[in-house]
């Protein structure tokens, strides 16, 4: 007998993603869309990986576009100031020895029921 769960169902995976949607229109949070671009740091390296994944920076993808390294989130909170301050405290906690060079704000998201 296998340990592997099968993936749930698609309609099961729909109404999971609609209950965080009214979630977190209930707590009046938005998505938010940022990347950090770090100096001092490479983030191919295996170690450094490791550390991010091991950390509460697990959900940033890493990116690496001529040659500038970075952290993408997508997070979840009521302001742009709460959710910055999250990701940086986690990457600071994370990669201590990365230094911040830029913060680009894609966007936030807002559900359409909130437009």
């Amino acid at each position: 007998m296998s340990d592997v769960a099968p993936p749930p169902r698609i309609p099961e995976v729909a109404l999971a993603l609609e209950g965080a949607h009214v979630r977190r229109r209930a707590a009046g949070q938005r998505l938010f869309q940022f990347l950090i671009d770090l100096d001092d740091v490479d983030v191919r390296e295996e170690t450094i990986q490791r550390r991010l994944f091991d950390s509460d920076a697990r959900d940033a993808t890493l990116v690496v576009v001529a040659e500038v390294r970075g952290l993408a989130f997508t997070r979840a909170a009521t302001s742009l100031a709460g959710v910055l301050s999250g990701a940086l405290a986690d990457r600071e906690h994370a990669l201590p020895a990365a230094t911040v060079a830029v913060i680009t704000i894609e966007r936030a998201i807002t559900a359409p029921w909130d437009r």
